[in-house]
């Protein structure tokens, strides 16, 4: 079967329509990232302060502090998603540049515009990857958190 040429304009249009998907995806992530740590890191802060002082059977203190071991996990997974990775792309790509540097770049931007919009897409995708791993691995451990917080006060309440 006989390669058909391919038109550049929908090509890069295709491109472009992915960079804003992938763009628009690692925005729905960060949302979702700053909400849990929003909500979760009062929690654990308070458990932390409340934990050692509470009165309760040997069982129920074990279980809630394997919660808060999988909440602090949890949280420092969103915290490192949350850490800022513009990977040889954004505005830290221009920071070091001289203006000669500069022009040559963007002329090579200019001379071939679909390479350059692949090679934003595939920072976007792996970045996006990434932080997906994280928050997905993050929301995994607070839900076993607040397993682990349930039956840590079902055992406090039938063992006191």
């Amino acid at each position: 079967m006989g390669e058909r040429e391919v038109d550049s304009e929908v090509v890069e249009r295709l491109l472009q329509d992915e960079l804003s998907r992938g763009d628009a995806a690692m925005a729905r992530t960060e949302t979702k990232t700053s909400t849990l740590l929003a909500v979760f890191s009062p929690i654990l802060a308070v458990g932390l302060a409340v934990l050692p002082r509470a009165a309760a059977p040997l069982t129920a203190a074990l279980l809630f502090w394997a919660a808060l071991t999988l909440l602090a996990a949890a949280l420092l997974l969103l915290l490192w998603s949350v850490r800022p990775r513009l990977r040889r792309s954004g505005f830290t790509t221009y920071e070091s540049m001289t203006d000669a540097e500069m022009q040559r770049h963007f002329a090579r931007i200019a001379d071939d515009p679909q390479r350059w919009h692949r090679e934003r897409l595939l920072v976007v995708t792996q970045v996006g990857a990434r932080k997906f791993r994280l928050l997905r691995t993050a929301s995994l451990l607070i839900i076993s958190a607040l397993l682990l917080a349930i039956a840590a006060a079902i055992a406090s309440a039938t063992l006191a």
